[in-house]
């Protein structure tokens, strides 16, 4: 009969390789499971990339599909066709944070494919691609549609799988930073109340309540920026400027008003403090109202004397941003 001592080491080793056993059954498992795939033919999987930027221009539409909702998007036409502007139609009718869809669609333009599977509906399974994390359904100006899913991603060598409907295929890409899981409503709105970039700007005309004649009028010519006098203004300036007003963002989109409110909105408007005509890249114009400081209260989320309301004609519904931007309205850029 073995000593105690000895038949202790015997157990303990006997636990050791059954417990390194299950490891190598469930590293064999992994590695099968995130197996790289064999390239059909020769030489490497050509696309490169899942998408192109070509295709990726076209899109007209789209629905976001994550665990915190769907999002429905929709290409607004402007006056100039120039530049799209969209539009968020689900789950609420606002204008969309064009930044994060722009985000999304270079997300897409930077995936690169390392392989493919057929599709399966092993793989479909193994790959978690019928429980995804997000769904995109894409509409062209072709009027072709495409849905592509999001699996599993492997923590491993940063990897993922795709399945796209337009191929049928599933593809094992590289994984990508951008969170489309995480986005909800609130990374969808553009809650700015101008809502244009800086830079897209060629003319600013302010004016003082209905008055016809503009209390600051700066244009850009060529490489400078002139006053309404024709005079030379300090680009940097300007610049600033720009930046400053096209950066505030409202505290409340006013998008579902009873008609008490929505009179008093518009009795508001009709008397603006200011009103702005801004001239954007490519020709369109988009004019603004903004009006006097709200004196009582219009929703739970608005103090009395804080705040006014800014209406965009390129926008369905007024913004409520804070008096602040009344200083930037009368002082006008420095000179």
């Amino acid at each position: 009969m073995l000593p105690k001592t000895e038949a202790r080491k015997n157990t303990y080793a006997g636990i050791f390789l059954l417990v390194f056993a299950i490891f190598l059954v469930m590293t064999t498992a992994v590695s099968e499971l995130f197996r790289n795939p064999e390239n059909p033919g020769s030489g490497p999987i050509s696309p490169r990339h899942l998408f192109d930027s070509k295709t990726l221009a076209t899109i007209e539409a789209f629905a976001l599909t994550n665990g915190l909702g769907v999002f429905k998007f929709r290409v607004m036409a402007t006056v100039v066709n120039k530049k799209p502007s969209w539009i968020m139609e689900e789950p609420r009718s606002l204008p969309a944070n064009e930044g994060v869809i722009q985000e999304i669609t270079d997300t897409l333009g930077q995936i690169k494919i390392r392989g493919v599977y057929p599709n399966d509906a092993i793989n479909f399974s193994n790959y978690a691609l019928d429980n995804p994390s997000v769904t995109l359904d894409l509409q062209y100006s072709s009027g072709e549609t495409d849905t592509v899913t999001f699996g599993l991603i492997n923590p491993i060598n940063e990897t993922t799988y795709i399945h796209r409907a337009m191929t049928d295929t599933i593809y094992h890409v590289d994984a990508f930073s951008h969170a489309m899981n995480s986005l909800s409503v609130v990374d969808f709105v553009d809650a700015r109340a101008i809502s244009i970039r800086a830079q897209e700007i060629r003319s600013l005309e302010i004016y003082r309540g209905l008055m016809n004649i503009p209390s600051l009028h700066i244009r850009k010519e060529g490489n400078m920026w002139l006053d309404k006098r024709n005079r030379g203004l300090r680009e940097e300036s300007v610049v600033s400027f720009l930046q400053e007003i096209t950066s505030i963002k409202g505290v409340l989109i006013l998008d579902d008003l009873d008609n008490r409110i929505q009179t008093e909105v518009e009795t508001l408007l009709s008397r603006p403090l200011y009103r702005m005509a801004i001239r954007r890249e490519g020709g369109e114009e988009i004019h603004y109202r903004v009006s006097g400081i709200i004196n009582r209260s219009i929703g739970p989320e608005i103090e009395p004397r804080k705040f006014v309301i800014v209406h965009a004609s390129n926008r369905e519904h007024p913004t409520v941003v804070h008096r602040d931007i009344l200083n930037h309205l009368s002082a006008g850029p420095s000179t």
